[in-house]
């Protein structure tokens, strides 16, 4: 953008737009100013007090809470009552996430919390709204929902920026006050850089990835799913380079920064995948993703082979789409995830797996995950936004329930992470999730730095061992049980991380062997 085209207006700049042919303005979820992507303005965070019970309308009746979201009166004092779209309202709700998009303001609906503060009605799109209170109606349940507006003037501090593209107008407040003459602005038009379909032999070397965008929510809202699917769209695949069903893809020493929705995605099946040496730096969405979300499991399309990835940097993932994860993989046989650093993931730093339920497979005839290391990773600060997650998840059953030895292991990690709510875990085995060994490794500032699932009976994890972990906080047994051969070894506790090394020296050289290269983590 010509940076003559920002105009001074109170505290903020603001530009217009050209239409296109037919009138419309450019659609972007992502604003750039000196090649730094800023973040959208937003309010400040509030508890949603209110249970939004979906489903009203197709009974027949009076679907009262598809008329929109509360929001605090002073906060829609602040706001002009009409022409409000495309502002948006985020909860952020457990594991998952939701945005959908204001229309106006009712200052007429009002309604009261059990501490009398008042709130008043803030209609949403429609369609939205419906889709939000009836498909997440579990969710709509819990009065644990952190809630904020986005995407309006009102709203704007120094650094941050917001769009209309009913009006095509944008709107900055420079960090400094004043726009300095060389400014460089840029709005991103691509949501993939480059797509491989169907190859054999690929090699990226030496590239650096930047610019991407996700359209969806500015047309759709955003109604997440499990670890980062949208539940109307999918897992989309909007990200820097996507590749869908390739062998033999190799990509040494890349650079993924600044992105606002994925940095890697490899849908379909992705056969000897070799990635090392790469940066994956502030990216909106997930940085690598690899298979499908799916419980297929004897369709060779869903199946991932041979997958390496060894000596990466993952640094500030997920912060504007909370539900993508820093590594995913679905099903695979043969994973090796070694010797890379995490730090700053709003959710899970890496979920592997897929599929909560047993399974009748017997070993080696269909796969989840099988012959997977986990190991050398360091992983700081994650889970930082929402709950229910860990630092290390792994997810689904492996085969029947008759085989019993551990074909997968997680060793010899570190995670640490500032403890300040429940619900987080160190290493978490859920649903079914079964011949894990889990060992030799560290783990700190989490209320559950151990979890294997054990209060959902359809559930139930299988032949998983767990022994040598050092941590900072106490380890129940009370989610271990030995007559599903899940058995809970030696754990050793201090209340500090300078105690757990100063007692256990071996926790601490865990720590110092654990990451990637120390040249690599010293980029950011």
């Amino acid at each position: 953008l010509d940076s003559a085209l920002f105009e001074k207006c109170g505290d903020y700049y603001t530009a217009q737009l050209a239409p296109d042919k037919e009138g419309n303005y450019p659609h972007f979820r992502d604003f750039y100013v000196d090649g730094r992507r800023l973040p959208i303005c937003q309010s400040e965070i509030f508890r949603y007090p209110f249970i939004l019970e979906g489903e009203l309308h197709k009974r027949g009746k009076d679907p009262r809470n598809h008329k929109g979201i509360y929001i605090p009166e002073e906060m829609a004092l602040m706001l002009p009552e009409e022409d409000l779209y495309p502002m948006e309202i985020t909860m952020w709700v457990e594991w998952e996430f939701y945005t959908v998009q204001v229309e106006s303001i009712d200052r007429t609906d009002v309604k009261t919390d059990d501490a009398g503060k008042r709130y008043v009605l803030a209609r949403t799109v429609y369609d939205q709204q419906v889709d939000f209170a009836d498909g997440v109606n579990l969710c709509n349940q819990i009065k644990n929902r952190e809630t904020f507006v986005a995407n309006h003037e009102e709203f704007l501090t120094p650094g941050t920026w917001c769009y209309n593209y009913k009006t095509g107008v944008i709107s900055y407040m420079p960090e400094e006050g004043v726009l300095p003459e060389e400014t460089r602005f840029e709005i991103p038009a691509l949501e993939n850089l480059l797509i491989f379909r169907g190859m054999d032999g690929i090699t990226c070397k030496n590239l650096d990835f930047t610019g991407t965008t996700s359209k969806f929510i500015v047309a759709n809202g955003y109604l997440s799913g499990q670890a980062n699917n949208e539940r109307r769209g999918g897992r989309l695949p909007h990200s820097a380079l996507l590749t869908r069903s390739v062998r033999r893809f190799t990509m040494e020493n890349c650079n993924f920064t600044e992105l606002g929705a994925n940095g890697l995605i490899m849908l379909d099946f992705s056969i000897i995948v070799r990635i090392t040496g790469c940066r994956f730096d502030h990216i909106g969405m997930a940085a690598l993703s690899i298979g499908n979300p799916t419980t297929a499991w004897e369709d060779p399309k869903n199946r991932n082979v041979d997958v390496v990835i060894e000596n990466n940097l993952f640094y500030h993932i997920g912060y504007e789409y909370p539900t993508a994860v820093g590594f995913y993989i679905s099903m695979v046989d043969g994973l090796s995830f070694c010797h890379n650093t995490m730090r700053e993931t709003a959710y899970s730093a890496v979920s592997i797996g897929w599929g909560w339920s047993p399974v009748s497979f017997a070993l080696g005839e269909k796969v989840n995950v099988r012959n997977a290391e986990v190991a050398y990773n360091k992983i700081v600060d994650y889970m930082q936004i929402l709950r229910d997650g860990a630092a290390i998840y792994v997810l689904g059953a492996n085969c029947r329930r008759e085989t019993t030895h551990q074909f997968n292991t997680m060793h010899d990690n570190y995670a640490e992470r500032e403890l300040f709510d429940a619900s987080k875990r160190g290493y978490y085995m859920d649903g079914s999730a079964s011949n894990w060994h889990v060992y030799h490794s560290v783990t700190s500032g989490t209320p559950l730095p151990i979890f294997s699932q054990f209060h959902v009976p359809s559930q139930y994890t299988w032949h998983n061992r767990i022994d040598d972990i050092y941590t900072t906080d106490p380890v129940s047994d009370g989610n271990h049980h030995p007559e599903r051969d899940t058995l809970l070894g030696d754990w050793y506790l201090e209340p500090t991380l300078e105690e757990l090394f100063a007692k256990y020296p071996e926790a601490k050289s865990i720590m110092e062997k654990a990451g990637c290269d120390e040249a690599l983590e010293e980029t950011v």
